[in-house]
């Protein structure tokens, strides 16, 4: 959900998620909200610890994933649909790369299908097709 305070500042609801992931959204969110380049390594450290935690539950990891719809909404209501397509290229980079250094697999199809919806949603049926066959 998304939202303005009296003062203008945007407010996004955060689904429920573990406290150290919750404090790592956050600080992306403050970021991206910003148009500040969020701290990847720092973001990365604690998804990979999540992924390391969690990685075999598919609902935990689309809880992850999900975790970046609220930001998708805001971007994608202000037709910014570049925005929106990039927040899923970021959101699947630490788990291509947790996948990479941990030669183990997670479900990946949230975001996915989010992806290839932007995508479609910006008219870029090629690029819609190819993430939604999971590439």
């Amino acid at each position: 959900m998304t939202e303005r305070d009296s003062a203008g500042k945007v407010t996004i609801q955060l689904p429920p998620l573990p406290l150290e992931l919750r404090a790592a959204f956050v600080r992306f969110y403050e970021d991206a909200l910003n148009n500040s380049e969020p701290n990847a390594s720092a973001f990365d450290e604690v998804a990979f610890s999540y992924f390391d935690e969690k990685g075999g539950d598919p609902g935990s990891v689309d809880q992850f994933f999900n975790a970046f719809t609220p930001l998708w909404n805001h971007r994608l209501a202000r037709g910014e649909c570049g925005p929106a397509s990039a927040i899923w290229a970021w959101a699947l980079r630490p788990a291509l790369a947790w996948e990479s250094n941990r030669r183990g697999r997670l479900h990946k199809g949230t975001a996915f299908y989010f992806a290839a919806m932007t995508a479609i949603l910006a008219g870029d049926m090629d690029a819609g097709y190819v993430y939604a066959t999971g590439r």
